[in-house]
């Protein structure tokens, strides 16, 4: 009959109608992840304001907080009561102060002999340095270690001054190189060797007499040195 779709026509429609609901379908369900992507993303840029918001929260509440007196917890610092060993290379009395001389020394130490070794706080010793350094170039006063020359930033000095058993070990002129032991230091330090020489001779101790000619050869007569010192009253006390 006219006018009447057939069977293929009627197939055609419903394959359209199908194919029309699946496309239907597709989108939905692309929307669908969309919002909840779009969702998803609201929720995190809503927590990073609220914690951005606490964030000045916080500080704008430590701004207006009247301000107090910190609790401050000081690191201890060992150099408060470290101590310095110190030995004075001088037969008379000699005095280290923390200021210059002529000025109201806020500490001294006094060494009344020779070879006597005293304690020193390590902070002393940096205000005697700055003022004393000198006794320590020529070998008056000596450290008792390495690490305290180097610690209070005179290492320099270490190497070029003898240590104090060294120093008796040398006077004694046993050694065979004893002598170019003498002339090897500075001349500071020959002097205060010879004078020890011409002291321990006062005192009755014997030589043997080919080292004092070395002496004597090189310039230094300590004989003549022995008898000054017998017949000097005792030098004034030296203060550094």
């Amino acid at each position: 009959m006219a006018g009447r779709p057939t069977g293929t026509t009627k197939k055609v429609e419903t394959t359209i109608k199908e194919k029309a609901v699946v496309e239907d379908k597709v989108k939905e369900v692309k929307v669908d992840k969309e919002k909840e992507a779009l969702k998803e993303q609201n929720k995190k840029m809503e927590e990073m304001m609220a914690q951005m918001q606490s964030q000045i929260s916080q500080m704008q509440s430590q701004i207006m907080q009247p301000q107090s007196q910190p609790n401050i917890v000081l690191e201890q610092n060992k150099d408060i009561t470290r101590t310095v060993k110190v030995t004075s290379l001088v037969d008379n009395v000699l005095t280290l102060s923390t200021t210059k001389n002529g000025m109201k020394p806020c500490h001294t130490t006094k060494f009344e002999r020779y070879g006597q070794t005293k304690s020193i706080l390590f902070t002393q010793m940096q205000q005697i340095l700055s003022y004393h350094t000198g006794q320590f170039e020529v070998g008056k006063v000596i450290l008792s270690s390495e690490q305290d020359y180097n610690d209070l930033g005179i290492g320099y000095i270490y190497n070029s001054v003898a240590l104090k058993d060294k120093i008796d070990e040398i006077v004694l002129l046993k050694d065979d190189n004893a002598i170019d032991a003498i002339f090897d230091m500075n001349e500071d330090m020959q002097e205060k060797i010879v004078d020890m020489i011409a002291r321990k001779i006062v005192s009755g101790f014997s030589y043997d007499y080919n080292k004092i000619k070395q002496l004597k050869d090189e310039g230094y007569d300590v004989e003549a040195i022995a008898d000054e010192i017998k017949n000097v009253p005792n030098k004034e006390n030296e203060k550094e």
